[in-house]
């Protein structure tokens, strides 16, 4: 199959199975398109007049989303647009490998898995940030994968960085990168390298980070936003709640599940097993992070 048929194919697939969804939208997608919408008529990034207050946690996506009332395009569809648009970006990103590079059918099967997945597909049209963040990672931890031969780790940490700017919570896909970036270096290059590398994909987003960081600061009198300090709080409990939210996922992407466990274990055996620490070490970090602070109210 040539490169092209294999793009259209996956991009067909994904938009066809983001169709079934429809007309599904999470209304809390609607909290970031007010902000969008105020900011897109001078009215700053606000909920409403009088003193403001950071009620999304998404900043790039809400930016993303200000053009829509400026073309005079429904928010909802723009979002989708973007949903869309990062879903492709990850489908592709995984199953067509980089420009030039020959396709293979472990790639293009684990596009496939990708376009098939209902907890991201869904989101392709929820309007909110998640496949768009999908796409961002995917960017990111495949770059993490050739970079171990190419070198160019600055690609990395670009990606990392609109991670950051997309999620408050987009550090944790920072730190577990780095993370996986250090076991995956440790003892195979030396030390120089390893530093060379970790600042390389490190210094983007810690830029990124800490200008936004002292801009809410600035602009809301707050170091975190207002939805962190409404709702996180760590206990026994909501630790308990998070462990059985990720565990039920689990159940419920079991096929999906018993693919990916069969194929690390497979590349675990050969001399590509270094590809496929800094994704397990992010998954790892990424649903620890989701059980400590007691899991999700959406289903998918």
């Amino acid at each position: 199959m040539k490169r092209g048929w294999a793009a259209a194919v996956l991009a067909v697939t994904a938009c066809g199975v983001a169709a079934t969804w429809l007309p599904f939208i999470s209304d809390d997608a609607l909290i970031s398109f007010r902000y969008a919408e105020r900011a897109a008529h001078g009215l700053g990034l606000t909920w409403t007049d009088g003193e403001r207050v950071e009620g999304y946690t998404d900043f790039l996506w809400v930016l993303l989303n200000i053009p829509a009332s400026w073309l005079h395009v429904d928010t909802i569809w723009w979002a989708r647009g973007l949903g869309v648009a990062g879903l492709l970006t990850a489908v592709w990103t995984v199953g067509l490998g980089a420009k030039g590079a020959p396709l293979s059918q472990g790639r293009l099967t684990a596009g496939l898995l990708l376009a098939t997945s209902a907890p991201l597909t869904v989101w392709a049209v929820g309007g909110l940030e998640h496949t768009f963040l999908a796409g961002l990672l995917a960017v990111a931890l495949v770059g993490a994968v050739r970079a171990l031969e190419t070198e160019r780790w600055w690609r990395v940490g670009w990606a990392l960085a609109a991670c950051v700017l997309t999620r408050a919570d987009g550090v944790v896909l920072l730190v577990g990168t780095l993370a996986g970036l250090v076991v995956t270096s440790f003892g195979a290059v030396p030390l120089s390298t390893l530093l060379r590398r970790v600042s390389t994909v490190a210094a983007a987003p810690s830029a990124a980070w800490l200008v936004q960081t002292l801009g809410r600061r600035a602009y809301y009198g707050e170091w975190v936003p207002n939805t962190a300090l409404a709702k996180v709080a760590f206990s026994a409990q909501r630790v308990h709640v998070g462990v059985e939210w990720v565990k039920r996922g689990f159940i419920a992407a079991w096929p999906l599940l018993l693919v990916a466990v069969f194929v690390v274990w497979l590349v675990m055996l050969t001399p590509r097993r270094r590809q496929v620490v800094t994704p397990l070490v992010v998954a790892l970090s990424w649903f620890s992070y989701v059980a400590l602070v007691g899991g999700d109210i959406f289903p998918a």
